[in-house]
């Protein structure tokens, strides 16, 4: 017999999001027209020293928290829920770095500067520096896609550098973007989600 209260499908497997993912810097997904040319601009994004951070291992987080205006008023006693006007739009997209780079030491700490021979000095103060298009993207179990774009984020998490028991660098960041940051898009939100199926189900 059946399991009508079973949350698995047929095709669920095909949907499941892997862990590991890589995280770019300028990637500007809506210049692609379909999932094909999406594919080709990633990897072309990740044999780019300039727009690619990394690998991301473990798990990565994304999530998006409303800010509401808290308004009194006479009547009614308690406010329904919702009716709050919202504010502004808080996004976070957390997660650990594997390649230990001066790029990606300036990238992670948004007051750093990059000097000569490789050198980053880090210096407190003055405006830190965002970045204009972040993009994480992570494969589907059965081939399709996943992007999620940050406008004008900042890594909020500071600068930490860990050596797994592997050997491996491990650099966790925090990018975090505002709707009050950007002026991109008709209602100034400060991410986009791209889905694309595999390339079997778009033929």
């Amino acid at each position: 017999m059946e399991k009508l209260l079973s949350s698995e499908a047929p095709q669920s497997w095909q949907r499941l999001l892997l862990g590991a993912g890589v995280l770019l810097e300028g990637f500007c997904p809506e210049r692609c027209p379909d999932g094909h040319a999406l594919r080709e601009a990633l990897a072309a994004a990740m044999a780019d020293d300039e727009k690619r951070l990394g690998r991301t291992a473990g798990e990565t987080g994304f999530r998006v928290e409303p800010e509401r205006a808290q308004i009194r008023r006479d009547t009614p006693r308690w406010a329904a829920e919702g009716e709050e006007a919202m504010t502004r739009l808080r996004v976070s997209l957390t997660g650990t770095l594997t390649e230990v780079t001066p790029a990606n030491l300036q990238r992670l700490f948004p007051w750093a500067r990059f000097g000569a021979a490789g050198v980053v000095s880090l210096r407190s103060g003055g405006t830190p520096r965002a970045i204009r298009d972040l993009c994480w993207a992570g494969s589907l179990s059965g081939g399709g896609l996943l992007v999620i774009r940050l406008q004008n984020a900042i890594n909020t998490a500071g600068l930490i550098l860990t050596v797994g028991k592997s050997g491996e660098g491990l650099l966790p960041f925090v990018f975090t973007a505002h709707s009050d940051r950007t002026a991109l898009g008709p209602e100034g939100v400060p991410f986009d989600i791209w889905l694309a199926e595999s390339e079997e189900n778009e033929a």
